[in-house]
Order: C-alpha cells, then sequence, then structure tokens
C-alpha cells in the first residue's frame, strides 16, 4: 500500500528543489512524485474524491509546466497541461460505461492523448486554445493539426482572476456595451491569440478562474463582440474534445432525430417556495417539438421524474426547460426538478447515453456551479458528458425565462429547418437575442454555452 507520507516527503522535496531553481534535479523528482501520485490515484474510487486530490495536486503540475517552459520544451509543457485536467471526467468518457459502474472498478487510471494523437485525431474545421493559468504568467497554446504555438502572458493568476471577476459582475449586472467595454477589450487582447482562422470552430480548453468567464462576450479592438467573428465552444480538456468529437461523429447518421422535450414541471411549490412557474419554459418546449418529426413532450403534471428517466435514454435529442436547483457546496445533490418529485445529478449516474447526440439543458447554473482547479467547471453539464453525450448545452448563471425562451426556439429552428451545427444555431440564436431589445446586454444571451466536441449535427 502507498505510503501518504512517502508521497509527501517527495512532494515537498520537488518544491523546495523549484525554490532553488535546480532544474536537473527537480526534473528526476518530478517522475517520482507523478509516478507516486498516479499510482496513488488508482485507490481512490469516487469521483468527488478523485476531484479533491487532483485539485491538491495542481500545484505539482503548475511547476512541472514552469519548468518546461523555462527548458524551452513547449511539447513538454502541453502534455504536463493536459496531465493536469479533467482526468477523471476522462475515464468515464473513455470508458462508454455509466459513472456507477466506473466507480465499481476503478483500478484503471485513464492517461490524456499524446500531442501527437491529438493533431492526427483533431477535425480540420477546428483550432483548440487551451489555458494554464501559472501563478506567475498566463500561457496559451494554439492547435490545429499542423499547429503548435505557445503565447505567454504576463498577469498573475491573482491579477486575471480578479479581472475575470470584475467583467462578470458587469455582466450579471445586466450591464450595457458601453460598461463593459473597457474590461471586455482588455480581456480579449489577453486571452484571444491575434492570428485565429475566421472559417474554423475555436474549442476553448479554460482553467482555473477562466471556466467561469463568458468568453463570447470579450470584446475586439474593432468593438464587437468575439461572438460575432468566431464559432465558440468548450471542452475541460482536449483529450476530452477529440473523444467527445469522435463520439459525435459516430452518431451523425441518425438523421431521423428522436427528441425528448420536457417544460415547465410541475414542482414541490412548499420545498422550492422562491421559485416560480415557468410558463415561457412549456411554450419553448412545445415549440421546438415542433421542428422534429419525433418527439415525446413532457410538460407540467405530466413531466415527471420517472416519465423522464424512462425517456431520457432513447432520445437523441433530450431539451429541459424547467428548474434547476445548484448546491454549490455539494454538485451531486443539485436537482432538476420534475412533477411528482426532483432528480438529483448523483443519480443520473446510474445511467448511460448511448443514443444521445445533444442535451440541452435550458435551466439557470446548469454548466457552472463551481470550477475545480483539476477537473474545471462542475456541473450537471459535466454528468451529462460522462454519461456519453458528446455535446450538451448548459447556462453559466440564473437566466431571463423570456429571454431564453425566444434564444431556444430559435436555436432548434436553426438545427432542423436550417440544417446548421449546433455550434452555429446556437451562435446564431444568440445574435438574433443580442440585436434585439432590450435583450442586447450580454446578461441575456451569453448565459449559454455549447460543452464536448465539435459536431456537424
Amino acid at each position: 500500500e502507498l505510503s501518504a507520507d512517502l508521497y509527501g516527503i517527495h512532494k515537498g522535496r520537488l518544491f523546495c528543489l523549484q525554490q532553488m531553481s535546480d532544474d536537473v534535479s527537480f526534473a528526476s523528482e518530478l517522475q517520482t512524485v507523478l509516478a507516486l501520485s498516479e499510482e496513488y490515484r488508482r485507490t481512490i474510487r469516487e469521483d468527488r474524491s478523485r476531484q479533491g486530490f487532483f485539485a491538491n495536486e495542481r500545484g505539482v503540475f503548475d511547476a512541472a509546466i514552469e519548468s518546461a517552459i523555462r527548458r524551452h520544451d513547449t511539447r513538454r509543457a502541453f502534455a504536463f497541461a493536459e496531465d493536469s485536467k479533467a482526468r477523471s471526467l476522462l475515464e468515464f468518457v473513455k470508458s462508454g460505461k455509466s459513472i456507477a459502474e466506473v466507480e465499481e472498478d476503478f483500478a484503471s487510471v485513464a492517461h490524456p492523448l499524446s500531442l501527437e494523437e491529438i493533431q492526427s485525431r483533431l477535425p480540420d474545421q477546428v483550432q483548440v486554445v487551451q489555458y494554464a493559468a501559472l501563478p506567475d504568467r498566463l500561457v496559451i497554446w494554439v492547435l490545429t493539426r499542423s499547429r503548435f504555438d505557445l503565447i505567454e502572458k504576463q498577469i498573475t493568476s491573482a491579477e486575471l482572476e480578479g479581472k475575470i471577476n470584475s467583467f462578470q459582475q458587469l455582466i450579471l449586472g445586466k450591464a450595457a456595451y458601453a460598461d463593459i467595454r473597457k474590461t471586455g477589450q482588455e480581456l480579449y487582447e489577453l486571452l484571444i491569440p491575434p492570428d485565429l482562422a475566421l472559417d474554423k470552430y475555436v474549442g476553448l480548453i479554460p482553467d482555473k478562474a477562466l471556466h467561469q468567464l463568458s468568453f463570447a462576450a470579450l470584446i475586439s479592438r474593432d468593438g464587437k463582440y468575439l461572438l460575432e467573428d468566431y464559432q465558440v465552444f468548450y471542452a475541460p480538456s482536449v483529450s476530452v474534445l477529440v473523444l467527445a468529437t469522435e463520439n459525435a461523429r459516430r452518431k451523425e447518421q441518425v438523421r431521423e432525430e428522436n427528441l425528448l422535450s420536457i417544460g415547465n414541471p410541475d414542482f414541490d411549490r412548499e420545498e422550492n417556495p422562491n421559485l416560480a412557474g415557468l410558463p415561457d419554459a412549456e411554450t419553448e418546449a412545445k415549440a421546438i417539438a415542433r421542428d422534429y418529426r419525433k418527439s415525446t413532450e413532457l410538460l407540467g403534471g405530466g413531466a415527471t421524474r420517472e416519465t423522464f428517466l424512462r425517456n431520457f435514454a432513447n432520445a437523441e435529442v433530450v431539451h429541459f426547460a424547467g428548474h434547476f436547483v445548484a448546491n454549490g457546496q455539494s454538485a451531486g445533490n443539485s436537482k432538476l426538478l420534475f412533477a411528482g418529485g426532483d432528480l438529483r445529478t448523483s443519480e443520473l449516474g446510474a445511467y448511460k447515453l448511448p443514443k444521445a447526440k445533444l442535451v440541452v439543458l435550458s435551466a439557470c447554473q446548469t454548466a457552472f456551479e463551481r470550477y475545480d482547479k483539476s477537473e474545471g467547471a462542475i456541473g450537471i453539464a459535466r454528468t451529462l458528458l460522462a454519461l456519453g453525450a458528446p455535446l450538451v448545452i448548459a447556462s453559466e448563471w440564473k437566466v431571463d425565462s423570456e429571454a431564453t425562451k425566444d434564444l431556444m426556439i430559435a436555436f432548434h429552428h436553426n438545427r432542423k429547418q436550417r440544417g446548421l451545427s449546433s455550434a452555429e444555431s446556437l451562435r446564431l440564436a444568440q445574435l438574433a437575442v443580442l440585436s434585439a431589445e432590450p435583450t442586447s446586454a450580454p446578461f441575456y444571451w451569453a448565459a449559454f454555452s455549447l460543452f464536448g466536441g465539435y459536431a456537424n449535427y
């Protein structure tokens, strides 16, 4: 059995060598620490415990990235960054099993794809921008099938987090364009490489506080929101992006999609006295169903937990328009509200989504409840990626019901009637909300993002 004391001793020695700038000894000790780390992780079965373990180890990976960059080994630095991200989620995505099945037999430790594997398997249509927020600098990699570049920005992680928090508070306060322009342009200059291709999708791999940033609302030097120029989506690691893309490709031949559309489920008003009914969500669910030839609608009192669970594993597209109650202390206890009972995030772990092409969570805070230094954004969207959905659309904050209804109806219409990809359909729906008054402020359109991989549907 691995001694935690032994591991702690080697980890302490590693940080001493870092302080001494002894790169040769540091590199040797790092191999020992990483090997012990992987060995110890094999003994941890439960997802939340693995999250905690890897979050605590993030300092080791940050030191490893910094050491590799100092030695001008940008490929090694990238490998360390990829090693540090979403390792527990990667296990679920790679396995094809339910979360419960994987946790019962967690002896394996899924390893990220190598840079060579990533570049050979990345679609031509995608350019990846991966971030590492190190204590004293921000590192950005730009990656395509044929490109591999590293950019460094001199800003501490504390300064970066402060800028992000200020920007997000402005957005949540429904600030208009003029009020967010200065901060939005500063962050754009800092975060968005100047030579991204306009004709490729941008797969963003955030890090630490960047997980809570609405990239779509960043403002370029010529005064345009990022959303106006680029089709963006998010993934917690490049390995997860590649595997989700391949999952989407396996499912793309199913053209006649079966929709499960849930709208405004009745819920226990005594247990949730501060929540109102959502008539707009019911209108939304009905309107969306008209774009699909095969659909099941669960509305109001008919939107029960049991009926949802009976249907959702067999649907190609799942759309939930209702209340989601986030639990910042325990994401597993966050819940979707249904008629006749709630569905906690942890309960979904018993299920798989072998058919799902897309899950849309048209509710509050479904993408982001908190961020984990290693796993990234923690929320129900992450759980659905783990269950096998290659694409999940989810929200970062508490959204406006009426603007969301318009956005979601336009999104599905773009997919089904215009034959556009989910990422482009979402972008155009957001641009429509942006161009209308009184919903032009980013608060109304920038909450929703697509997570997972690239898909042509």
